[in-house]
């Protein structure tokens, strides 16, 4: 990195512009270049820190003022008659915690009021969201900060966000990094005679947290039982590759098998009784 501290000892190497895996969000047909993600926030950004800054500087100026003393007595004042007292050079300079001080007469002592800081959480708020809009997450992604929602908005936006991060894993990382580095790791097995034929690749994006495990397994299992989607679709929304899980499944029955074991995740060890038949047709006969 250019700012480590042996960075000045590094020489600088011209790369070509083929070996260089250039990674952005194609918005358009034809688009060469790619556009920052906070682009649309960049001002707002830069609002946000002179707003902060300001209001930091306004709070600093407004605490080095402690108290104001006022001289009711003219004679005191600068200019009076009688010039300066030794009463009015009796006062302290600082106030400290839990001081008693006696005023001499013709002294009043008025604390300062610094001003208040009204409407900065909420205008806070609304920039936050406003930057986080403009990268295309949601607020609560960009912050932390989960006091303005409950189960079901957090939900919606949560869903809503991975929509966003299944676009980019889809238009974006799969296609331009993975097959970019899968097509160099191809390049140098075949240089290094491991393999002639070409060979392709799949990939599995990293599974999305549930916020209902119960409720969002059951549905992704009634989807299969309905035939909406396949079993290896949905073992891919959970992050996994269905061959590799289909091959530990079978050697996990074949143990099981082997032990003698019996669990819940095999049906075909269901030991419940048939359900009787009402109308099957008996010989019975009535006299």
């Amino acid at each position: 990195h250019p700012g480590d501290y042996y960075a000045h000892d590094l020489v600088p190497e011209r790369v070509l512009a083929k070996d260089i895996i250039h990674v952005y969000l194609k918005d358009r047909p034809g688009q060469e270049r790619g556009v920052p993600f906070g682009t649309p926030s960049m001002i707002l950004l830069k609002d946000f820190k002179d707003y902060q800054d300001a209001e930091l500087l306004r709070q600093k100026i407004a605490s080095c003022f402690a108290l104001f003393v006022q001289d009711d007595d003219s004679e005191n004042l600068p200019g009076g008659t009688s010039g300066t007292t030794t009463a009015a050079k009796a006062l302290p300079e600082l106030v400290e915690p839990g001081i008693i001080e006696h005023l001499p007469p013709g002294k009043t002592i008025t604390f300062a009021q610094p001003p208040s800081t009204n409407g900065y959480g909420e205008h806070t708020k609304r920039l936050l969201q406003a930057i986080a809009a403009g990268y295309g997450i949601t607020y609560e992604a960009l912050t932390g900060d989960m006091s303005m929602v409950n189960f079901s908005s957090g939900r919606m936006g949560w869903l809503e966000f991975h929509r966003q991060i299944t676009d980019w894993q889809l238009n974006m990382m799969i296609p331009q990094v993975c097959d970019g580095v899968f097509a160099w790791f191809c390049e140098a097995a075949k240089l290094a005679g491991f393999t002639k034929e070409p060979f392709a690749a799949e990939w599995t994006a990293p599974r999305r947290e549930m916020i209902d495990p119960v409720k969002e397994i059951n549905g992704l299992k009634e989807q299969v039982r309905n035939g909406f989607i396949s079993w290896q679709e949905a073992v891919r929304e959970l992050g996994y590759d269905p061959d590799n899980l289909a091959k530990e499944l079978s050697d996990d029955m074949a143990k099981l098998k082997e032990l003698g074991l019996i669990l819940d995740c095999d049906a075909r060890n269901d030991l419940k009784p048939a359900p009787l038949e009402t109308n099957k047709p008996t010989n019975i006969k009535s006299k």
